[in-house]
């Protein structure tokens, strides 16, 4: 992030958690130094996902992992699924968003077009698995970016970091 992300209060959206690696990071690294900066994640932590090893254990993994981070307080754990999410978000626009929900190409299709509605202008989206077994996503990826002129790449590689233009 560049480091103007620094400037205010930051809101991050995960879709997809797992075992609450990157959660704390984001936390760690971006929410301490604002009192209204704010990361929510959202997982459903199914078992039912065949393209993620999710077990009975992952959930209090995430948990143990989050309780352990810099800032907890400031993590909101939100365990459904990411439809369900953004059918009951009230949560205006985000600064940054990560993509690491299913693997599932209708699935990642939805995560980022309703992610896009709820990117600031001028915030970013990081899209996990663009390079995921054999570069199953890699083509819906793609042409989501086609489809979006005001998302700037900036970077590519197992990752597509996205940055949504300001307006002119």
């Amino acid at each position: 992030f560049p480091v103007t992300i620094y400037d205010a209060p930051v809101k991050i959206l995960e879709i997809g958690s797992y075992e609450g690696l990157s959660s704390t990071y984001f936390a760690d690294n971006f929410l301490w130094q604002h009192e209204g900066s704010r990361l929510t994640c959202v997982d459903p932590f199914s078992t039912a996902d065949t393209t993620a090893p999710v077990t009975d254990a992952t959930e209090r993994v995430f948990l143990s992992n989050v309780a352990r981070c810099r800032c907890p307080e400031k993590v909101l754990h939100v365990k459904m699924f990411s439809r369900d999410f953004f059918a009951s978000n009230h949560e205006t626009s985000f600064d940054f968003i990560y993509i690491d929900g299913s693997h599932l190409v209708e699935d990642l299709v939805f995560d980022m077009e309703e992610s896009y509605k709820v990117t600031k202008p001028g915030g970013y989206v990081l899209i996990d698995d663009y390079r995921w077994n054999g570069d199953v996503l890699k083509p819906c990826i793609d042409e989501f970016v086609r489809n979006h002129s005001d998302l700037e790449v900036l970077s590519v590689y197992y990752q597509m970091f996205l940055r949504k233009r300001t307006l002119a």
